[in-house]
């Protein structure tokens, strides 16, 4: 019987869904072929390194669903175009070839944060594949799963608060006005606390990860000066990276002055870099990589209509001795 079942799905005439059964497929013109195959578009797996593991374990939590749900996954060579941080026009347009390349051998595409809209929309259009944005968010009808930033950016202020911090200070990797690196969650935490910030007296200190370090400790001490005669201060950095540099700056002996705490807001392995670890909020990128396996694989139906989900990354919160 599961022989037969088998050599009917194969021949397109039944699919099985997971946990429900089998069902005879609808043979009208625009049922698909269901492969149990995903075209994996996102930046290829590198050596660990002791600071940055963060997609790597994305990569770790796609395989992982995949092989617990029998998938294959599709790797095509042109994905690690990827790994540069900003793609010409000539890689996207080599990267567009070939996801509509392998259209009629996948069910649907995982895509990397780094595939602006325009070329999503059009392969989805072309192919009529379901899809899923992996690390930010989008306003295209595809599926998505991303890192819940306002949630984290909530917790660091709470718990400063608890702590007795009265002034906050973000460390943003770019230009809020100049937003056109592609880095989608460190332009949506500088619009968060900016949001926030709003009606406090709180301070946003730019462009960090885009200058001369030197510089940028020096803008951030200026900045410091000036709010620590109203207050303890509390430095939120948009990347751990950023917080382990601001602390090795500021810090004596990796112990924090009385009237200064510093956080990150990734949960990276560069946030135990101090003995008492930094104080961050982890996002859970290999449950990431998981969810966006599973919430494609529930859009697989064999016809060109899902209704796209969004799910978000709750972030784990991790004290550590960088703030007292």
């Amino acid at each position: 019987a599961l022989r037969v079942y088998r050599e009917l799905i194969e021949e397109g005439v039944a699919l099985c869904r997971r946990g429900q059964g089998y069902f005879v497929c609808d043979r009208t013109s625009k049922q698909k072929k269901i492969f149990g195959r995903f075209a994996c578009f996102v930046r290829t797996m590198r050596p660990p390194r002791e600071d940055d593991n963060y997609f790597n374990e994305i990569n770790m939590g796609i395989q992982i669903e995949a092989a617990n749900r029998r998938i294959d996954l599709l790797m095509p060579h042109n994905a690690v175009l990827l790994d540069a941080y900003v793609c010409s026009s000539e890689k996207l347009e080599e990267l567009k070839k070939a996801m509509l390349s392998c259209a009629d051998h996948v069910d649907g595409y995982l895509l990397d944060e780094r595939i602006p809209d325009d070329i999503i929309s059009q392969v989805i259009e072309q192919t009529r594949k379901p899809a899923v944005v992996i690390n930010r968010r989008t306003q295209l009808a595809v599926n998505m799963v991303y890192p819940d930033n306002g949630n984290a950016m909530h917790t660091l202020l709470d718990m400063g608060r608890k702590l007795k911090y009265s002034q906050f200070i973000f460390c943003a990797k770019g230009s809020f006005e100049n937003n056109t690196d592609g880095d989608f969650n460190s332009f949506e935490r500088d619009r968060i606390f900016r949001d926030l910030a709003e009606n406090e007296n709180w301070e946003v200190v730019e462009n960090c990860l885009q200058m001369p370090r030197e510089i940028c400790m020096k803008n951030i001490s200026t900045v410091y000066e000036k709010h620590r005669k109203k207050g303890r201060v509390l430095i939120i950095c948009t990347s751990d990276c950023l917080a382990a540099d601001v602390i090795s700056n500021f810090f004596r002996n990796g112990q924090p002055p009385e009237d200064l705490g510093v956080t990150g807001l990734e949960g990276l392995d560069v946030s135990r870099s101090i003995p008492s670890g930094i104080t961050t909020t982890k996002i859970d990128t290999i449950t990431m990589g998981m969810k966006a396996v599973e919430i494609l694989h529930n859009s697989i139906n064999g016809t060109d209509f899902y209704t796209p989900s969004a799910i978000l990354i709750k972030p784990i919160f991790k004290l550590g001795g960088s703030v007292i």
